[in-house]
C-alpha cells in the first residue's frame, strides 16, 4: 500500500550528463531518509522524451512508495549487456543508477 508522503520533505538534486546531454536527477526521501522519489530534468520541456522520462519516473516514484527496493528496480531494467555493472540501456535505468549510487554514498558518509 501506497504511503502518502509528507507535503515537506527532504530532496536532493545532482548534475549528471546522458548521451552527452545535461540531466538533473532529484531524489525525494520519506522521514526515515529512505528515497521515494525520482525525478529528472531533460531535454526541451513539453519534448515527448521530457514527457516520457516524467511518466516513468513517476511509475517508479510509485514502486518506491510501495516499499519496493532501489536495487531490485536497478536489477530488472535493462542494460547495454547481461553483466549488472553495463551502462543501463535507457535514461530511466540511468536515472535508477544515479539514485542509486547516491544513497550508496549517503549511507557510507553515514556510517563512517
Amino acid at each position: 500500500m501506497r504511503k502518502k508522503l509528507s507535503s515537506r520533505r527532504q530532496n536532493l538534486s545532482v548534475d549528471e550528463f546522458w548521451l552527452g546531454k545535461p540531466i538533473t536527477i532529484t531524489l525525494g526521501f520519506d522521514d526515515k531518509g529512505d528515497v521515494r522519489e525520482i525525478f529528472a530534468d531533460y531535454g526541451k520541456v513539453g519534448s515527448s522524451i521530457s514527457a516520457m522520462i516524467s511518466d516513468g519516473l513517476v511509475l517508479m516514484s510509485h514502486l518506491l512508495q510501495r516499499k519496493v527496493d532501489l536495487n531490485e528496480i536497478v536489477g530488472i531494467l535493462g542494460r547495454e549487456s547481461t553483466d549488472i555493472t553495463c551502462q543501463a540501456a535507457s535514461v530511466l535505468g540511468f536515472c535508477a543508477d544515479v539514485a542509486k549510487r547516491v544513497v550508496d554514498q549517503i549511507k557510507a558518509e553515514v556510517l563512517q
